[in-house]
């Protein structure tokens, strides 16, 4: 199965398992910076990200439909096998998208490797997850819809956080391992 394949079954996974006010959307642009011109005017319009234009595209992000706007919650970036220069250069894509969008997840899912190689480990800085799915896809939708719900939530507790109906008195970045389920 190539890419785009592989991204549109993701993407049809979502449909089926999340309400409808989810949208998945296949290389969706989203802004890694907004400038502001000499009038101070903003030079782009906001709720239309364009590649090329302040915006690097995505290979899936899943939006929620909020108020009559897409609002990007959980982007997903595939790739068959990843190397050195994947891992830098998502990672700093995800830093800089959420530069703009803070409560943004934003993950990696290889989908031809059984585990995640160390390179990952030494060089992410703004992944926030990274999946090795080889051994899982006979339950590609079990597997996928449990992180799916997990980032949304995450997402869900970031941006009501940021924008300030929750209030905390501690804070702390966990790191999870695990061995999925066959």
């Amino acid at each position: 199965m190539n890419e785009n394949e592989f991204v549109e079954k993701v993407a049809q996974l979502v449909r089926e398992v999340l309400p409808k006010k989810y949208v998945p959307k296949p290389k969706a642009n989203l802004y890694y910076q907004i400038t502001l011109d000499n009038k101070l005017d903003i030079i782009v319009n906001p709720k239309e990200p364009k590649r090329g234009q302040s915006a690097f595209q995505t290979d899936l992000c899943i939006f929620l439909q909020k108020n009559g706007v897409l609002l990007p919650k959980v982007v997903f970036e595939f790739k068959r096998e990843i190397t050195t220069h994947d891992v830098i250069t998502y990672s700093s894509k995800a830093r800089r998208h959420k530069q703009i969008y803070p409560y943004l997840r934003y993950g990696l899912i290889s989908y031809d490797i059984s585990r995640i190689p160390r390179k990952f480990f030494i060089h992410n800085e703004g992944l926030d997850f990274h999946i090795a799915l080889k051994d899982h896809m006979s339950n590609l939708d079990r597997v996928l819809a449990g992180l799916i719900k997990e980032e949304l939530e995450m997402s869900d507790v970031l941006e009501s956080t940021i924008f300030g109906t929750n209030d905390f008195d501690f804070f702390r970045t966990r790191v999870e391992f695990k061995k999925l389920e066959r």
